[in-house]
């Protein structure tokens, strides 16, 4: 899975994140989509090293429920990593 994202991860795009924000009753403004976007593309190595500490760079941010929805969608994924 590991090779999988890091393979891919140039293909991923804004809209991906709209799509899996609304399957997941997630609400953020644009502001927000831009900032999670731009982390995950130049943090999505450390989160894949179970480094979530790196998601603290955005806390301040973004509001603490996206905040918070981010910390658990990451702990409940990273266990398929």
């Amino acid at each position: 899975m590991i090779n999988f994202i890091q393979n891919n991860i140039h293909l991923l795009t804004k809209e991906h994140i709209r799509i899996f924000a609304k399957k997941n009753n997630i609400s953020y403004t644009e502001d927000e989509l831009q900032i999670v976007y731009n982390f995950i593309l130049n943090n999505y190595q450390e989160l894949l090293k179970g480094n979530i500490n790196c998601l603290e760079n955005i806390k301040n941010s973004i509001s603490p429920t996206l905040y918070n929805n981010i910390l658990n969608i990451y702990n409940k994924y990273k266990k398929e990593i």
